[in-house]
């Protein structure tokens, strides 16, 4: 009985701790950007400036996320990809340091000039993410439905179409919004082998805090959430308009 008693009380405490910090480390700081006069009267002119720069964050991210996602899905029963995890607790420094010793050859400079290097640098840093994601995924499939297709013999097309999608795709979609939302604030990946225009919101943050443009981070900031909701907007669409037109 007292052991019963203990457990829930300090569960409730638990739960009145994750609360608060959620509150103090969320909220507090989001109704603050959404409540600053200024964040609002510079977001106009934080999306003309940084047009490039949305647009950067965005295709990095995306591309990024599913080049670890599509990998993952592909090297997911590979033990040996547990080693990729010594990428991602690398830091990102380091990486940069890494690639650019690699990759800052003159016959690799259509490569090394270009967003190919920043995406390669993302996608190994979080591959790691990927791939253990896309196990978890494939292995909460319905191991009878796995063996009926394997004495079938179903193509491997068919198997994803038909298999994994159906039961595993949500858990799929959400690896890749995790790796998408990692790459879309990553700075520290990325500052040292950005390309002359590659520029992200991310690294434009990082480069006005040091200037003091206050007001025109939280305008930055406020751009980058839009961003990370995003894809969930989209979704809500499309399956909106899905339910619609099926009624």
């Amino acid at each position: 009985m007292l052991a019963d008693r203990l457990g829930g009380t300090f569960h409730r405490t638990a739960l009145s701790l994750a609360c608060c910090a959620v509150v103090v480390s969320l909220l507090l700081p989001l109704g603050h950007l959404l409540l600053d006069g200024r964040t609002w009267s510079d977001f106009p002119d934080a999306i003309r400036a940084g047009s490039r720069s949305i647009w950067n964050s965005f295709l990095f991210a995306s591309v990024a996320a599913l080049l670890v996602a599509w990998v993952g899905a592909l090297t997911s029963d590979r033990r040996g990809c547990r080693l990729a995890w010594l990428l991602f607790f690398l830091p990102g420094v380091l990486l940069g340091v890494v690639l650019i010793s690699v990759f800052n050859r003159p016959w690799l400079g259509w490569f090394y000039s270009g967003s190919g290097v920043v995406m390669a640098a993302l996608g190994l840093r979080y591959f790691a993410l990927g791939w253990e994601g896309m196990r978890l995924a494939k292995r909460s499939v319905d191991a009878d439905l796995q063996n009926v297709t394997d004495l079938s013999g179903v193509s491997g097309w068919q198997r994803w179409r038909h298999l994994f999608l159906p039961q595993a795709g949500w858990a799929m979609a959400a690896v890749w919004y995790v790796v998408y939302l990692l790459c879309l604030w990553d700075t520290e990946t990325v500052v040292l082998i950005v390309p002359p225009g590659g520029e992200t919101l991310a690294l434009r943050v990082f480069n006005l805090l040091h200037y003091g443009h206050h007001s025109q981070v939280n305008a930055l900031c406020l751009i980058l959430l839009l961003l990370a909701v995003l894809p969930l907007f989209a979704v809500a669409v499309v399956s909106f308009l899905v339910k619609r037109r099926s009624q």
